[in-house]
């Protein structure tokens, strides 16, 4: 009984205290509301880069990750704080720009007894008042990142529809990180990355990696744009490379939601990937197919090395026919 008394009144005042805390809120002419703190006056914005990688493939060196400011007069340190970090990560508690210089490098080191299938992920936020919260960059103070030292793989890729005279069967180099996570860093030898994520029922949701796509939005998703305009001249994707021209123009990966989602799907007995392309073309004068289905299929793992240089020669071909 004594306990229910204790109760009963915590209770009863914890409810005496909201209605004196709203009775004060609604009798304040700005409802409680108080400015956020002042941006230092010439504050030189320093945030980190937006094309840092969320997710970057380790080298032996760790990662290097790109700081920037906007105002680059005399030399500057900006303290770095640390929120989480994988154990054996070491994260500079500072990063500092020479006098001049818009571009800093924080590295971040990776324990030297890190090998394949290792990843480590890492928190961190510049501080001080060289820091604009308010302020439109093309990246933020805050940075969350993975460094995964990835499992290399050899996946056979094809155009449904394709594969004879236009583009063949062609070889990507596929870096498996953690958590079904899977980046080409060099698609179709364009220079341009792309990311491919696995969730646990075996949909596929494709997004770039290390650039800034052009992506359109619609009721029933969305379309990743591969497709870049420079003096009005298509950038083109070369499964071959410049010693064999067979090129893909343009590409939009479709990237379904809800009942949509079955545009990509991974199929693990068969260890394939499929990817539906909103719309694809080969010139760039017009479009040649929309829906069209896209494989990647992955070689088995723990083959000799002549059994692998036996499935690059029957699973990776040219087209017979130049187009």
């Amino acid at each position: 009984m004594y306990k229910n008394i204790l109760s009963y009144l915590s209770g009863f005042c914890a409810v005496i205290g909201i209605c004196l805390v709203m009775t004060a809120c609604s009798s304040s002419s700005d409802d409680g509301w108080e400015p956020g703190p002042a941006v230092k006056e010439g504050c030189q914005q320093v945030h980190f880069a937006g094309n840092n990688p969320s997710i970057a493939l380790a080298s032996g060196g760790g990662l290097d990750l790109v700081v920037k400011r906007e105002i680059a007069t005399g030399a500057l340190t900006v303290p770095v704080k640390v929120i989480s970090a994988s154990e054996g990560l070491t994260i500079p508690g500072s990063v500092s720009f020479i006098d001049g210089e818009t571009e800093a490098i924080l590295k971040i080191g990776v324990p030297s007894t890190a090998t394949t299938g290792d990843s480590f992920n890492f928190e961190i936020r510049l501080e001080g008042d060289e820091v604009d919260p308010y302020a439109n960059l093309d990246g933020t103070s805050y940075f969350k990142g993975l460094i995964s030292f990835a499992r290399q793989r050899r996946a056979q890729v094809y155009v449904s529809g394709y594969t004879t005279n236009k583009l063949g069967w062609w070889g990507e180099d596929v870096y498996e990180l953690e958590q079904g996570n899977y980046v080409i860093q060099n698609f179709c030898r364009s220079g341009l990355g792309l990311r491919i994520s696995i969730d646990s029922e075996n949909y596929v949701t494709v997004s770039a990696y290390g650039f800034e796509p052009y992506i359109y939005y619609a009721d029933y998703g969305h379309f990743l744009y591969l497709t870049y305009m420079t003096n009005d001249s298509y950038l083109s994707f070369n499964p071959w490379g410049d010693d064999y021209p067979i090129n893909i123009t343009s590409m939009n990966i479709f990237n379904g939601s809800g009942t949509y989602r079955g545009y990509g799907r991974y199929y693990p007995s068969t260890d394939r990937i499929l990817i539906t392309l909103g719309a694809f073309q080969t010139t760039a004068e017009s479009t040649e197919g929309s829906y069209v289905s896209m494989y990647l299929k992955f070689r088995p793992e723990g083959l000799s090395e002549e059994e692998q240089q036996e499935w690059e020669r029957t699973n990776i071909s040219k087209p017979s026919v130049t187009p």
